[in-house]
């Protein structure tokens, strides 16, 4: 029995050292690496990000433009058409 005591107590301690002692990962260094160019630093993006922006806003500008002519042109479209109404005809609404 004191055999199996001692046996025990061996292996309880193997067991201690394979658990808590730092294996050799655990002292590697840490090597520093340049960020890649995607996460480049607040004022390159900034710059950019604010081109894209103005770049489409210029779009969506030109484009409400065209929108306003066509609406501007309908309407007066719709007028003139309301204007050469025979006198007799009646408006529905």
């Amino acid at each position: 029995m004191p055999k199996l005591n001692v046996l025990a107590l061996a292996a309880s301690l193997a067991m201690a050292l394979v658990w808590f002692v730092p294996g050799p990962d655990a002292l590697a260094e840490v090597r520093r690496q340049t960020p890649p160019q995607a996460f480049s630093s607040g004022a390159m993006r900034s710059e950019r990000v604010l081109t894209e922006i103005r770049d489409v806003l210029v779009r969506i500008d030109g484009r409400l433009a065209g929108i306003e002519r066509q609406v501007a042109g309908l309407r007066t479209l719709a007028a003139s058409r309301r204007d050469a109404k025979p006198a007799g005809a009646a408006h529905v609404r």
